[in-house]
């Protein structure tokens, strides 16, 4: 797709985005989800791409067509499934010339999903199902992709250090990729045990969290879009 298209797509979706942010209306009611149908829906990553711009929020069907990137038909497909399995309503209407158009609204303004109505045995797989592998394998994809643009050669280096085990990415033996370095593509990728107390474990969470919120939610306009997975959590070996 030439640039300029991605531009447009990207301003159209911004646009929609703003508009749709002054519906949202926030609230503490959270519906607790027992129907593994809906369980299936809510957790799939392809359902979740276009039930998201009803969620919490009023939408058109062609707005989500836009948000979701799929034609007005396949938009209206996927509504009347939604719709049929009592997980959309239609919430009011938009005034425009000649005929109004439909408003439609998930039915909760939040979902809880327990474990035990999924296929998965526990919530450690729902977790990995859910969560961890499909991020991984984006986050995976993504990192490889911008390291190969900026390096003929890549390779992992194994070494250990007073907190054990220690993985670096390097692009040949001892030449490692500094932040610092402004030729580099800006990525960040760490995997490590750490030795905390509990006290430094709660500043890092703390600080962790505190960064997170700055940058979040910034508007796409001149912005690239980047992958960042936080994770940070008491190790716990399950053959001890």
């Amino acid at each position: 797709m030439p640039p300029s298209v991605k531009r447009s797509s990207l301003n159209v979706r911004s646009r929609i985005r703003a508009g749709l942010r002054q519906t949202v209306a926030m609230t503490d009611a959270v519906l607790t989800v027992t129907d593994p149908t809906w369980a299936q829906v809510l957790l799939d990553p392809r359902e979740s791409a276009f039930y998201s711009p009803f969620l919490g929020q009023d939408c058109t069907v062609s707005e989500a067509a836009q948000l979701g990137g799929v034609s007005v038909n396949t938009a209206y497909a996927r509504v009347r499934r939604l719709l049929k399995l009592g997980l959309l309503r239609v919430s009011g209407q938009k005034p425009r010339a000649g005929r109004a158009v439909k408003l439609y609204r998930m039915v909760a303004e939040r979902f809880f999903v327990p474990y035990d109505v999924t296929p998965h045995e526990s919530y450690a797989a729902l977790l990995f199902a859910y969560l961890d592998l499909p991020s991984a394998r984006a986050l995976s994809r993504s990192v490889a992709h911008a390291r190969e643009k900026t390096a003929p050669q890549y390779g992992l280096e194994l070494f250990r250090t007073h907190d054990g085990l220690y993985t670096r990415p390097a692009t040949a033996p001892g030449v490692y990729v500094h932040a610092d370095d402004p030729s580099s593509p800006a990525l960040y990728n760490m995997a490590a045990d750490m030795m905390l107390t509990h006290t430094e474990a709660k500043a890092l969470q703390r600080e962790l969290d505190e960064l997170w919120h700055k940058f979040r939610n910034r508007e796409p306009e001149g912005r690239q879009r980047y992958l960042l997975r936080l994770a940070f959590t008491p190790a716990w070996d399950e053959e001890i």
